[in-house]
């Protein structure tokens, strides 16, 4: 693959990553489980997983895991639905409504201290600002839940995370920060041993010095 990273649409297929053939497993495990808790992650994950598949699945699901657990007073699980359900918002542009919600999970996860959800909100937030072109936002609520992520000791997501912000910054002419996140993925698909991503991390960075060249060039005519 050329880039990890080409179009818009793949701002939100990097942040839900699923497996087909969980389906049959997390409609099993919601139908049949009797905690509360369990069910508003199931029904969150099922909504991550419906978000391209089925749309009014993916805000079904969505809407359940928010309504059980507002019921059940369950912080998290409630973050992460008004997350899920602004994101389905975004794909309908509804963006004012979209916003509303992103904002309400953002707050009441920094509110509570909860750093992985405050670091899902805000990459939801990146997501919102470079649908409507307002790319300086973007990159800043993009470079805020990288670097939870990273502090958190989770790179798979900041990874995803960089890969959108090169790409945004290669966009933008800045050829220089776009290397970096490139970078950063790299050294972290390096200690995993992922050659596929490998490959298209030094995809992404020799077409980024090319881009340096050319723009090299121009500069000294």
């Amino acid at each position: 693959m050329f880039f990890r990273l080409i179009c818009v649409s793949l701002f939100l297929v990097l942040d839900f990553e699923y497996c087909f053939s969980q389906e049959d497993s997390l409609l099993n495990l919601f139908n049949n489980s009797n905690s509360d808790t369990v069910r508003v992650n199931l029904a969150n994950e099922l909504s991550v997983y419906y978000y391209r598949k089925n749309p009014e699945k993916n805000y079904e699901y969505a809407n359940t895991a928010y309504r059980l657990s507002e019921k059940v007073g369950y912080s998290k699980g409630n973050i992460t639905a008004l997350a899920n359900i602004g994101s389905y918002l975004i794909s309908i542009n509804k963006f004012d409504t979209a916003y509303f919600c992103l904002l309400k999970a953002k707050n009441k996860a920094i509110a509570l201290g909860l750093k992985k959800e405050e670091a899902i909100a805000k990459n939801r937030l990146g997501v919102y600002h470079f649908y409507l072109g307002q790319t300086d936002s973007a990159i800043e609520y993009f470079s805020q839940a990288s670097k939870i992520f990273e502090l958190a000791k989770d790179p798979v997501e900041s990874c995803k995370i960089e890969n959108n912000l090169g790409a945004i910054f290669r966009r933008k002419g800045d050829i220089n920060k776009a290397l970096i996140s490139f970078f950063k993925c790299l050294r972290f698909d390096e200690a995993q041993g992922s050659l596929s991503n490998i490959a298209s991390d030094f995809n992404n960075i020799g077409v980024a010095y090319i881009d340096k060249k050319i723009l090299l060039t121009l500069v000294s005519f």
